[in-house]
């Protein structure tokens, strides 16, 4: 299955601690990741097959056969930089239901600097760690409320089913539940979906933006204001949730009906 714009763990031992990612625009774009640094490729849509030697077939089919590499714990893998500092994605595995070899060879990744880390990895997580907690507080609160409904009509002398008449809430219970013993990579493809919407959300394009504004070669300034659009952004993205948060959370209500 193809997945947009999730991170998924791939699963070759050569390649521990390494994360892919596929996303679409004009062209088809790669990410991969450490965790220290984001890599990104594209490939124009119609000639995908070209990143599989010896397979054939529309970009939809070939991309199925690339996250099946992914996917794949007994592919062999590898992520270098041969020379120009430009890295290669190679994954070699059997095609599923034969015996003949696949290599799927992505070339001319990139890596994206500290801008790559904050669009892919830490506004997009900062955001919906703050969605989570949000929604766990009004989890809380509504749970808070179906008790307090519960006692009040046990106490007006009503019988209640007893799939209803459940035990009150102990949130210390819920603090103390262990925290599952899983990787880094493996907790990013975990948090998929919310991750994917969060950075459909947050993720702003400034590359065309700012790069373009800039005469050639004058790198330095263009990553200057780059840092400063991009910390004006995390503000906005901060102060954004907040003011979700408040209007998601309303005040506790002292008696509720049920």
């Amino acid at each position: 299955m193809v997945l947009i714009d999730q991170w998924l763990q791939i699963k070759s031992k050569d390649l521990q601690g390494f994360s892919f990612k596929y996303s679409i625009d004009e062209k088809h774009l790669f990410f991969v990741t450490d965790l220290k640094c984001v890599y990104s490729t594209a490939v124009r849509k119609g000639i995908l097959s070209s990143t599989c030697a010896g397979l054939e077939g529309c970009d939809d089919s070939i991309l199925e056969t690339i996250f099946d590499k992914i996917a794949d714990p007994n592919a062999k893998a590898s992520f270098k930089s041969p020379s120009s500092g430009q890295f290669i994605l190679e994954i070699s595995s059997r095609i599923r239901g034969s015996v003949e070899i696949i290599t799927f060879r992505l070339e001319h990744f990139n890596n994206l600097g500290v801008e790559g880390i904050h669009y892919h990895l830490v506004a997009p997580l900062i955001h919906m760690q703050a969605v989570a907690a949000a929604r766990e507080e009004r989890l809380m609160e509504m749970i808070a409320e179906k008790d307090l409904a519960i006692a009040e009509f046990k106490a007006s002398g009503a019988s209640i089913l007893a799939s209803i008449n459940t035990k009150p809430f102990n949130e210390e219970q819920l603090q103390s539940t262990r925290v599952p013993n899983i990787t880094l990579n493996e907790a990013l493809e975990q948090s998929g979906p919310l991750y994917s919407k969060s950075l459909k959300r947050q993720f702003v394009k400034l590359e065309n933006s700012t790069v373009n504004s800039e005469p050639e070669g004058d790198t330095r300034r263009t990553r200057k204001r780059y840092d400063e659009a991009a910390a004006q952004k995390q503000e906005q993205i901060m102060t954004s949730v907040a003011e979700s948060s408040s209007k998601v959370l309303p005040k506790r209500k002292q008696r509720v009906r049920i």
